[in-house]
C-alpha cells in the first residue's frame, strides 16, 4: 500500500489535552455555579459536543449559563494549554521517523502546530464547525 500523507488525531495521539480540558471544564463550571469534579466531567461529557454538555448543564441548573461562560472557558483552556500541554510520550520520535507529509485532524483543536525544534505542540482549543478530519496544518 502506498500513501502520501499521515493524518494524526490530536487528543491522546499527539498531545494529552483531554485530561487538562476536563480539569478546566470542572473549574469553570464550578465557578459558574455548577459544582462538578474533573472525574465527573470526564465521565459525563468526554466525547460529546460542548453544545450538548452545556444544554445538559443548563437543564439541570434550570437556567441559562451567562454569555461570558464560553468566552471564559475558551480563554482558560488556551491559557492552560499554553502553560501545561505536553506531547504524548514517544510521539516526537514517531514524527521524526516519518518521511511522509503529516497533518493534524481534530474536532476540537483550532490551531495545533508541532515544533520540531522544541519537540512540543503549540495548541489552542475551540470547537470546529465540522468534525474531524479537518487537516488545517500539514508539515
Amino acid at each position: 500500500m502506498s500513501f502520501d500523507l499521515v493524518i494524526f488525531d490530536c487528543d491522546g495521539v499527539l498531545v494529552d489535552s483531554e485530561a487538562l480540558a476536563c480539569v478546566v471544564h470542572a473549574e469553570v463550571l464550578t465557578a459558574y455555579g455548577y459544582p462538578i469534579t474533573t472525574a465527573q466531567v470526564h465521565e459525563r461529557f468526554l466525547g460529546r459536543s460542548a453544545r450538548e454538555a452545556r444544554a445538559e448543564v443548563e437543564a439541570e441548573l434550570g437556567r441559562v449559563l451567562p454569555d461570558d461562560y464560553t468566552v471564559e472557558l475558551k480563554a482558560t483552556i488556551d491559557r492552560v494549554f499554553g502553560a501545561q500541554l505536553q506531547p504524548v510520550a514517544g510521539i516526537a520520535e514517531v514524527l521524526a521517523g516519518l518521511s511522509h507529509k503529516k497533518c493534524v485532524a481534530s474536532s476540537c483543536i483550532r490551531d495545533c502546530r508541532w515544533s520540531a525544534a522544541s519537540r512540543r505542540p503549540t495548541c489552542s482549543c475551540s470547537p470546529q464547525r465540522r468534525w474531524a478530519p479537518i487537516p488545517p496544518v500539514a508539515w
